[in-house]
């Protein structure tokens, strides 16, 4: 559940206080909001502990995030994400944060970070300084053949982290 959602939930409540609704309905509807803030919470901080070991881990080991790699993590309950449950893999250089960061936001949030573009990656987050010709080439190529992957640019990634 994202803020947004929340938001949402809250200005149903109003409105349904300015209908006239009664006192038990809005209460319940409060309730079920509340608890729906609990939850969003706790992803929260589950993400938190997550970013937390996987930064632990590079600053151990600056190579330590291949360890990553192919695994989803299990401490991330929050389905919401655009990231949940999807093939990640990232090619070009980022320019506003680094690989290791980026890939951080991605498994904290659900997603399984891949190593090499196949017909099972979901999405490839291409860096501002492009990758070379042969990779966007690999990459047409497969959509073409009508593997479902979507081609999200940094810019793109860095907004849907920021708003998660």
């Amino acid at each position: 559940m994202t803020l947004q959602d929340l938001n949402e939930k809250l200005f149903l409540i109003a409105e349904k206080h300015e209908s006239g609704s009664t006192i038990m309905s809005l209460y319940e509807d409060f309730e079920d909001l509340l608890l729906s803030v609990k939850q969003h919470k706790i992803a929260k901080a589950q993400r938190e502990q997550a970013r937390r070991e996987f930064l632990k881990t590079l600053y151990e080991d600056p190579s330590g995030y291949k360890k990553y790699f192919n695994k989803k993590n299990p401490l991330t309950t929050d389905t919401s994400s655009v990231f949940y449950d999807k093939s990640i893999l990232f090619t070009g250089e980022l320019n506003g944060l680094s690989r290791e960061h980026a890939m951080g936001i991605v498994y904290t949030r659900g997603g399984i970070i891949k190593s090499t573009l196949s017909p099972k990656i979901d999405i490839v987050i291409i860096g501002s300084i492009a990758p070379g010709p042969a990779k966007l080439k690999q990459i047409e190529e497969l959509i073409e053949k009508g593997v479902n992957i979507y081609k999200m640019y940094e810019e793109e990634f860095i907004n849907i982290s920021e708003s998660e």
